[in-house]
């Protein structure tokens, strides 16, 4: 049997990697070195900046707990000053009524009962009408006092309008009255002084 002749088989070469070079290696190491500083230079200021915080939080609540602290001692010392007004305030109160109890026992001895007014006081109050009542029907014109005195000044009132010369006598009448009532108060005062006088007199002639 006859061998079939072997198929040439073709390779492709492989393609070589066409080598990387830069053009300065000592170029490239110092941007590596600025990166790696640039990393451990923001690790440093975020640790700086979360260190400035906790110092804040710190303080404030250092500075809270403080305030805190001195609201406290002002509400107890307020309380406190409260308290103690409240205890003398009611010590005064109890001593006031203490004070003012036997005043109270004394008033209610004299005070009126209910029973005594009715069975005493209120009879004396009937009669005093009953009085009245007498009197009302002895005198029954003394219910038009007024009525009659008004009608009698009016009446006078009008009898001096119709006679002017009646008028003008009773008015020279009245001035006269007046005048004359005028000189016996002066007098009268002159009199007091006059003796005031004569009283301090004596009094020094004794004590001299």
């Amino acid at each position: 049997m006859a061998k079939s002749p072997k198929k040439r088989t073709t390779k492709k070469p492989a393609r070589a990697s066409a080598s990387v070079s830069f053009a300065d290696d000592d170029e490239f190491r110092d941007e590596d070195s600025d990166v790696i500083m640039e990393d451990e230079g923001s690790e440093s200021d975020s640790t700086d900046l979360s260190k400035f915080m906790e110092e804040i939080q710190k303080r404030q609540a250092k500075k809270s707990s403080k305030l805190s602290v001195e609201f406290e001692n002002q509400k107890k010392t307020l309380y406190a000053s409260a308290r103690a007004q409240a205890r003398e305030m009611s010590r005064e109160g109890v001593a006031y009524l203490e004070n003012l109890k036997p005043t109270l026992l004394d008033m209610r001895k004299d005070e009126t009962t209910f029973e005594k007014y009715f069975t005493q006081i209120a009879p004396s109050f009937k009669n005093q009408e009953d009085v009245i009542d007498s009197l009302y029907q002895v005198y029954p014109s003394g219910e038009d006092l007024f009525l009659r005195r008004a009608q009698t000044i009016d009446n006078s009132k009008g009898m001096l309008r119709k006679n002017p010369a009646k008028r003008e006598k009773a008015l020279r009448q009245f001035l006269e009255n007046a005048r004359q009532e005028v000189d016996r108060s002066r007098q009268n005062e002159i009199e007091a002084t006059d003796a005031s006088r004569y009283i301090k007199h004596l009094k020094g002639l004794l004590l001299s």
